[in-house]
């Protein structure tokens, strides 16, 4: 796809800007800095996801595991038919597809529902899987299968806190500020007084993720396959004191949000413990929790390689799938993501 022309970029901006000043001056001069995450990820036309333009890949601003090797896709697949030959409905729901590459894998096994909100995201995995997949606004009221989510819950908005404090965005000469204040809602009190601990330094709470969650939790049963970035709670709150944020543009990372808004993504890593004790108060049993290279190796990944390697035409080919495989079990990057892995009664490996 053509990217957008410059000038049309820097409109699409300065519209964003004008809009994150409105709802500042709206907010009686400030809003938490989950409003300014929003606006700037998701407003419904010129937040970053929802723009058009290359966000994933070479040509974009970060890259995922399914498009680093076509044998991640294989390996979930393989999982998945596990599952499927075990008795669970060959039903698929994966909720923030992206390009689309994981759900390509999926859709011979099963029927495949995506739920995507980035419009420009939907129109690409449209293109890409015509009628094989439909698609949702939202988790539909009744589902009964192997729900994915792939990189998802990190691109949510977070609200940031300092210790007791929460982070609010001003404006000042037209210049997006920081400036703290109490919370701007129990719910973040709450928050770590179920987890019995205070965060150390800065920190990410991400309620928006819990709530998406309560919605598969409450309407789904069967599966649920979590992969992203995470630590359990004690990890994440204590001892990451300086907190989680990072910012993508051109394969870049830095932790300034308030440069180039709306054309970089924003992530923090996931909260696994109120992730598990949510599903689990909601009936589901947490069947595994791990690591994407334990989780890749015990479902294939290595034999998918091997079979590279013995149809391979020229010793390249191996090499370029060996390479990138090592990159998807690297502790240090992707092969340190976490998997987990929740299941309803009866559903799922024990």
């Amino acid at each position: 796809m053509t990217p957008p022309p410059e000038h049309a970029t820097a409109n699409r901006q300065r519209q964003l800007l004008a809009a994150i000043h409105e709802a500042i001056a709206a907010g009686a001069g400030r809003i938490t800095f989950r409003d300014f995450m929003e606006l700037a990820l998701y407003h419904p036309r010129l937040g970053y996801y929802q723009a058009a333009g290359e966000k994933i890949g070479p040509g974009g601003d970060y890259l995922t595991s399914p498009l680093v090797s076509p044998l991640f896709g294989q390996t979930i697949a393989h999982f998945a038919r596990g599952l499927f030959e075990a008795g669970l409905p060959r039903q698929v729901l994966e909720l923030g597809a992206g390009t689309g590459a994981l759900t390509a894998a999926l859709a011979p096994l099963a029927h495949c529902t995506i739920v995507e909100r980035s419009a420009d995201f939907r129109g690409r995995q449209q293109a890409r899987l015509g009628e094989r997949v439909t698609w949702s606004d939202a988790v539909p009221e009744r589902f009964h299968g192997l729900v994915v989510m792939n990189e998802l819950l990190d691109a949510l908005p977070v609200h940031r806190l300092d210790r007791d404090r929460e982070l609010y965005v001003s404006c000042q000469a037209d210049e997006l500020r920081e400036e703290l204040g109490p919370y701007s809602t129990p719910r973040l009190g709450e928050y770590f007084q179920r987890l019995n601990l205070t965060p150390a330094g800065l920190a990410e709470v991400n309620l928006e993720a819990l709530c998406l969650l309560e919605s598969v939790y409450r309407r789904a049963t069967g599966c649920l396959l979590i992969i992203d970035y995470g630590y359990e709670a004690e990890e994440l709150f204590v001892r990451h004191p300086q907190g989680t944020l990072l910012t993508y543009f051109g394969h870049t990372t830095d932790g300034r949000p308030y440069d180039q808004v709306g054309l970089k993504d924003m992530t923090s890593h996931v909260d696994f413990t109120s992730v598990m004790r949510l599903g689990e108060a909601m009936g589901w049993a947490t069947r595994q929790f791990t690591t994407q290279a334990e989780f890749l190796i015990a479902h294939g990944i290595g034999d998918l390689l091997q079979d590279i390697q013995r149809r391979a035409s020229e010793p390249a080919e191996y090499f370029r799938a060996r390479e990138a495989v090592t990159s998807l079990l690297n502790p240090r990057g992707m092969g340190g993501f976490r998997v987990l892995l929740q299941a309803t009664s009866g559903c799922g490996p024990a």
